[in-house]
């Protein structure tokens, strides 16, 4: 049993062999930078939950339920703008889901928006972790910013996001980071 600021400390190396043995793809996603080093990526501290560092490196049970999301919107203004759509697919499912203010019947695209917005706050809440290309900078920043406009609650601003983005830029030497590049690149 590793108690105190051992347990603190053991996590990063827990954390780096767990990386070690997993997929390519997952492995540059996670990055460097784990939990301990100012930045919560990828995942979030289970020491936190009362577990050992130790307990769960022998249980080897990660069950992270991470969420992979991407917003389409009218503008890149969120002041202008609205959402119209929003896809989601959880890690480990081939199911895509697509909310759209389509869905909601509302004539009023601006109330719609406002259903459309509670149900995608809702469901990103559910999950452990984000995946989003350049979420960092525009999805989640967009999605904050329209729900103010709503008067509905933010999104947290330090949830575990990993920006694929970030991740291609820091980690990868292409020739632009877009995501049909990344994933040309990557055979995906």
């Amino acid at each position: 049993f590793v108690s105190g600021w051992r347990q603190e400390r053991a996590w990063p190396n827990l954390q780096r062999r767990w990386e070690s043995n997993s997929p390519r793809f997952i492995r540059l996603l996670i990055g460097i930078r784990g939990p301990m080093s100012g930045r919560v990526d990828f995942p979030a501290n289970p020491c936190y939950y009362g577990f050992s560092a130790l307990q769960i490196w022998q249980t080897r049970e990660f069950i992270i339920r991470i969420l992979a999301f991407d917003i389409e919107s009218s503008s890149l203004s969120a002041d202008f703008g609205v959402i119209l759509c929003v896809g989601f697919r959880e890690i480990g499912s081939k199911k895509v889901d697509v909310l759209s203010v389509l869905d909601y019947e509302e004539k009023d695209p601006i109330r719609a928006e406002k259903l459309l917005l509670k149900d995608v706050s809702k469901r990103l809440l559910e999950a452990d972790c984000w995946i989003a290309h350049f979420g960092r900078w525009f999805d989640t920043v967009f999605i904050n910013t329209r729900l103010l406009y709503h008067k509905l609650p933010t999104l947290p601003p330090n949830f575990p996001l990993i920006d694929t983005w970030r991740t291609a830029k820091n980690q990868l030497k292409l020739r632009n980071n877009r995501l049909i590049t990344i994933s040309e690149f990557l055979g995906t």
